[in-house]
């Protein structure tokens, strides 16, 4: 797969990209600043659609998936600072618009930021982003609770993934 911003004339970010994730894996992507791993990481779940190419996930277009569906199945850290203008919990529960307490307790304890959330006056319901209170130094916890933000059942689970339902596995190419 490729990508590339603006015209089909404009140099790619990301060209002939081709790779397999096996099933229940962690895959960490690194490289140089302004390599492509944040666009990657876009693609991957669906937030920019390839310029070149398709995204499989297990012989499945990406676009054909239900995209809320597939990013509840995966987790991942974006480099940018990025909060939304809701409540901490549904920061943690990225793309839940009631996310499931438990869930969000676990994945704030997971990245260390249970006790800190706990002590604000209004707790996981803190506004933060743009129009509310950003507790300062805590926004890379928020997004590693993003990444950690998985189904009770996959407490227990060493891979710690969720399991498969009507989602295809992790193959991606």
């Amino acid at each position: 797969m490729g990508f590339r911003y603006g015209r089909l004339g404009s140099l790619p970010i990301l060209d002939d990209i081709n790779f397999d994730i096996p099933p229940n894996t962690m895959v960490a992507i690194v490289g140089r600043s302004g390599s492509g791993k944040t666009t990657l990481i876009k693609c991957l779940a669906g937030l920019l659609e390839p310029t070149d190419g398709t995204i499989l996930y297990d012989r499945v277009d990406l676009k054909t998936l239900n995209y809320r569906d597939l990013r509840r199945k995966i987790g991942f850290v974006l480099q940018e600072n990025h909060l939304f203008d809701d409540t901490i919990a549904r920061n943690i529960g990225f793309g839940e618009q009631e996310p499931d307490f438990d869930d969000v307790m676990w994945a704030a304890q997971v990245a260390n930021a249970r006790e800190f959330i706990e002590r604000l006056p209004m707790g996981y319901d803190t506004r933060i982003g743009e129009s509310g209170h950003r507790p300062l130094g805590r926004a890379e916890a928020t997004r590693r609770d993003r990444a950690g933000h998985l189904p009770p059942a996959c407490r227990s689970s060493s891979s710690m993934r969720p399991p498969v339902r009507s989602m295809p596995n992790r193959s991606a190419r």
